[in-house]
Formats: C-alpha cells, structure tokens, sequence
C-alpha cells in the first residue's frame, strides 16, 4: 500500500509542471485510473482504486496542488488490452486528463501506451510486470 500511495503522490506532484493541460485552470486537475474494476483480478484494482482515492483525499485536504483540486476519473481495463485502450482514449481525448495511474495488468498497459505517448501523458503502472512496458516510450 506505501508503493501505491508514493505513486499516487508522485503523479500528484508531476503535475505541477502540467499547467497548460490542466483541466483549463480552472477548478481541478484530472488524473485518469486505468485499472481491473470487474473480472478475475478485481481485487487487485479495488486495492489499487482505494490507495490512490487516499492519497488523493489527503492531497487535496491539504490544499491540492497549487491550489488546484485534485479530480481522479477510474476506467475499468478489466485486465484486457481492448478494454484498457477504450479506457485510455476516453481519458485523453474526453476527460483530458494530465497523468494516467495504472494499468493494473501488463497487457492493460501495453495497450494504453501508444495512445498515452502520443498525447504525451504520463503513464505510470503501480503493478505491471512485462519487461516489454521499459520500451513502451518515453512517458510510460
């Protein structure tokens, strides 16, 4: 839980050189979650979901980030590259999100990082494993 919330945090952090993309300065800064909500390994992102809505919660308790509200828009991957891909456009190009958290699962991560490099958002994975993800681009 000490790993999940330090990455919370340091995406947190991240965004503070994210000003431009910040939800147009007005209230919040959207940070995307990509992560198995439903399916075989559910548990393992409802974990992944609560560390990072805690650290969140303490972050924006403590008055954001310069100010700013701290908004965390959860998408399901259910551990699948399909649904996770779903997931990461609707993030970047609807919810225009700054930094994406997750994906839970390799293959969730692997099928969102073309479209988060594109866009140039940061993607960072509390839990995947696949040495393939270390060639992903320059902002996984």
């Amino acid at each position: 839980m000490k790993k999940l919330t330090a990455l919370s945090a340091l995406i947190a952090l991240s965004l503070t050189a994210c000003q431009s993309a910040v939800d147009d300065g007005k209230d919040s800064i959207k940070i995307g979650l990509i992560t198995p909500l439903t399916g075989e390994v559910a548990a393992l992102g409802m974990d992944i979901l609560h560390g990072a809505e805690l650290k969140l919660k303490e972050i924006n308790e403590a008055g954001g980030i310069n100010g700013q509200m701290i908004k965390l828009i959860a998408e399901d991957g259910k551990c699948t590259g399909s649904d996770a891909a779903n997931a990461a456009q609707k993030l970047v190009h609807v919810d225009k999100v700054v930094a994406i958290h997750g994906a839970g699962c390799s293959g969730e991560t692997l099928a969102a990082a073309p479209i988060t490099e594109e866009a140039k958002i940061i993607l960072i994975s509390p839990s995947s494993t696949s040495p393939d993800i270390t060639d992903a681009g320059d902002f996984v």
